[in-house]
Parts: C-alpha cells; sequence; structure tokens
C-alpha cells in the first residue's frame, strides 16, 4: 500500500475507534500528528517509504536484518509501539496517547492483511 493510503485509512480507522473511547483525534494537534505517525510506523523497515526516508539509517538496518512486512509488521511491534506512547503519557502527563498510538498502527497492520501480498501470520 501507498503512504496515502495508509493516511487516509489509517485516520478514518483511527478517528472511528477512538470515537467509541470519547476521543477525537481532530482535537489537537499531537493527536493528528500520532495518528499520522503511527499509520505509517510499520513501513519503517523499507528504505522507499516515506517514513523509512524520513529515518533512512533506522529503516537501511531493520530493512538489512529483517527485511519488509517482518517484525515492525506484527503484533510484538504493535504492542511495543503502544506501550512506549503509554510511557510517554504517564511520564508527561498527556492524555489519550496509549489508544490512539494503539489504533494508528493497528490499523496499518490490517490495511496491509487486506492486501495482496499480505502479512505473514507472526506474533514476533
Amino acid at each position: 500500500m501507498l503512504a496515502i493510503n495508509h493516511l487516509c485509512g489509517g485516520l478514518t480507522f483511527t478517528a472511528t475507534f477512538c470515537s467509541f473511547q470519547d476521543i477525537n483525534i481532530f482535537e489537537k494537534p499531537e493527536y493528528l500528528a500520532l495518528t499520522v505517525f503511527g499509520a505509517l510506523a510499520p513501513d519503517i523497515d523499507n528504505t522507499k517509504s516515506l517514513i523509512g526516508k524520513l529515518f533512512y539509517p533506522i529503516a537501511k538496518k531493520i530493512q538489512e536484518h529483517w527485511g519488509h512486512r517482518t517484525a515492525t509488521h506484527s503484533f510484538l511491534a504493535c504492542i511495543v509501539f503502544t506501550m512506549f506512547f503509554a510511557t510517554v503519557q504517564a511520564l508527561t502527563g498527556a492524555e489519550n496517547l496509549t489508544t490512539i498510538a494503539f489504533f494508528s498502527y493497528l490499523s496499518h497492520l490490517i490495511f496491509d492483511m487486506c492486501t495482496k501480498s499480505g502479512l505473514p501470520f507472526s506474533i514476533l
């Protein structure tokens, strides 16, 4: 999938599921930024992706070591991403970061599962 697809899908998916918990991702700029980042984050394993270009040294290492749609496209990576933002939320006193991080990252995984290439079933 292209970055624009993940952005549009991630915004829609995250806004929908966060609204069930009375969270409006369009309420604050940081919520929207986290949604965009989370929706693109799993593609940090590809140096040709938008986020891979922004974080090129990290993307290159991940791509060389694991390849595309492996380590960062897993439920474990989703949990690690979510826990990172749970820690940020706890340390800063910010609200709703954990929920937004989870749904935005999960959106990427679900949309990649729907492509022809799919995702390998892996918890790691």
